[in-house]
């Protein structure tokens, strides 16, 4: 398990967590490009080299329990839902005060798209919103984790797998990635039924290619399948695509990245802080490009949960 040493009185207040192998191998060359601009803004940090996001996880909640103030993040969107998710025991913050810092050098970036449309103020200071999801794993147990830019199930997550078993990352950037996975996995993924809740509400059941709830907009390499999220709104936003023929949705894909589908045939949106998934079928669920369990599951939003500083 990696470990930080421990503090003196001399410690600076800020760590930086780099992922060298995010971006394509990118990681490293964009902190020597950043780093005089992060010191700048928050003063003189330690570094820490992560070796996969789980390390990263565990760093960050081991600095913020040591007292750690801002937490420099350099890597693409599932190192920062890594980060994210070490601000927090269970779903509670371990310091409310405390910044995170965001430098991306990923391939997707959707989590920069959403920071983006946040207003121009307060020092680039904000308090954004958090959500959490409550799953099973594949044998049943609890899963919890909270997410920072989207969740989504059906075929979302299929395109996921897809990805990480073809290594398509490596090969192309995060859009066209995307893409060529959503066209390998299109024809042959599901349409299951889904019955959806929302603030107590309960939504027709519906079966669907892909639903996703979106704290930020975004997913995929700027999909802006949510295009009326926002990060500091206080509420999650779900679109759902219901069940068009894949050529339909092929037809219409530049809608869903201008974000201008919502008045296509077939959609579905609504709004709510606490939305609730089943299916009777076996459907997967991810949030913030990591694959975290299966339907059943509880997404629910802590607003203003963390601060978080932009760079200029």
């Amino acid at each position: 398990m990696t470990e930080l040493p421990a503090y003196t009185a001399s410690t600076p207040r800020g760590l930086v967590v780099l992922n060298p192998h995010a971006g394509r191998g990118r990681g490293a060359q964009v902190w020597r490009r950043q780093r005089h601009a992060v010191e700048s803004l928050v003063g003189p940090c330690r570094l820490h080299v992560t070796p996969d996001a789980d390390a990263a996880e565990r760093i960050v909640r081991e600095a913020l329990r040591q007292g750690t103030e801002t937490i420099v993040c350099v890597g693409g969107d599932g190192t920062m839902h890594a980060a994210v998710n070490g601000f927090f025991t269970k779903q509670t913050p371990i310091n409310p005060e405390a910044t995170l810092v965001p430098v991306f050098a990923g391939t997707g970036c959707d989590l920069a798209r959403a920071l983006r449309r946040l207003p121009a103020e307060n020092e680039a200071l904000h308090r954004i919103d958090i959500g959490h999801v409550a799953c099973t794993d594949a044998t049943g147990r609890p899963v919890t984790r909270q997410f920072v830019n989207m969740a989504s199930v059906g075929l979302s997550a299929d395109v996921l797998d897809r990805m990480a078993a073809a290594s398509l990352p490596r090969l192309f950037g995060g859009t066209l990635a995307f893409l060529v996975a959503i066209l390998q996995v299109l024809w042959r993924s599901p349409c299951p039924l889904i019955e959806v809740s929302a603030d107590g509400r309960a939504l027709p059941p519906h079966r669907t290619h892909c639903m996703a709830i979106g704290n930020g907009h975004s997913f995929g390499g700027g999909l802006q399948i949510v295009p009326y999220a926002r990060l500091n709104d206080g509420a999650l936003a779900l679109t759902s695509l219901g069940e068009a023929a894949p050529l339909w949705l092929l037809r219409h894909a530049l809608h869903f990245y201008r974000g201008t589908h919502l008045d296509l045939p077939g959609m579905r949106h609504t709004r709510g802080q606490r939305i609730t998934l089943r299916s009777p079928a076996p459907v997967r669920i991810e949030a913030d490009g990591e694959l975290l369990g299966w339907l059943p599951a509880t997404l629910t939003l802590r607003p203003a949960a963390l601060r978080v500083r932009l760079l200029a």
